[in-house]
């Protein structure tokens, strides 16, 4: 066994602990940033806690269409200088927490259906390809006859698509 395949990956300590300043600030200077960011990001931690990918791909499909639901809000906590009464109000405001919950909801989709449809196309390429092949094929048999070797693969081939 390799020793890269033994050792788990290195924790990176001055990243965790740069970001975790940014959130200490954010926090103290704009509390009501930080509260709205954390009801509003809820969705991508539970994709984060659920994720089965390696590179994280349903929290990233997740997390980014959730940023793009938490963006007017945060627009519109700007224009009323941050106040924390207001986010408040934003948070007991229906379609504020729906535009959250479905702009994540746009982010499971699209993790959910984007490879189903990759997979499809990918597929009917390959068959069409394959058919071409098999197209190419009987055209050189037929012109230079036996002097192009049989295939038993494109003949089992052929009897599995009569």
């Amino acid at each position: 066994m390799s020793e890269s395949a033994s050792t788990p990956p290195q924790i990176n300590t001055k990243k965790i602990a740069f970001f975790m300043m940014i959130i200490l600030a954010i926090t103290l200077f704009f509390p009501s940033l930080a509260l709205i960011s954390f009801i509003g990001m809820l969705p991508t931690f539970g994709a984060f806690i659920s994720d089965p990918t390696k590179n994280n791909s349903q929290t990233f499909c997740v997390g980014i269409c959730n940023l793009t639901g938490l963006g007017p809000i945060v627009s519109d906590l700007y224009h009323h200088n941050f106040s924390l009464s207001y986010a408040y109000e934003i948070i007991h405001t229906d379609t504020n927490l729906l535009m959250i919950l479905c702009a994540a909801a746009i982010g499971w989709s699209i993790f959910f259906i984007v490879p189903a449809f990759t997979v499809a196309f990918y597929r009917n390429r390959d068959k069409t390809t394959l058919i071409q092949m098999i197209r190419r094929y009987d055209q050189l048999k037929k012109t230079w006859g036996d002097n192009i070797p049989n295939s038993p693969s494109i003949e089992s081939i052929k009897k599995k698509d009569k």
